[in-house]
């Protein structure tokens, strides 16, 4: 079972600035979806719609599984800079 040397995921222009501002970051992925993601992977970030460009890179630090189930409380992970939000 290897793992992803990368990920390449798309954000939207009105969000890049975002990332660029030294704070985690939560990306969603699809529930029971296996990401074979491990620290020391690389999340790469591309501008999606129109331009489709590449806009930065990171590397993956550390990968938790978390469950909101108030979603009109989400303290517990207000620090992250969201990818897609928590639905």
């Amino acid at each position: 079972n290897a793992s992803y040397p990368a990920v390449i995921y798309p954000i939207k222009p009105e969000h890049i600035s975002r990332f660029f501002s030294g704070k985690s970051v939560f990306v969603k992925f699809l529930q029971g979806e296996s990401t074979r993601l491990i620290p020391g992977s690389k999340l790469v970030l591309y501008k999606s719609r129109s331009e489709q460009t590449v806009v930065g890179d990171a590397n993956i630090t550390k990968i938790e599984f978390i469950e909101i189930l108030d979603q009109n409380n989400t303290s517990s992970v207000d620090e992250y800079i969201y990818l897609e939000k928590v639905d």
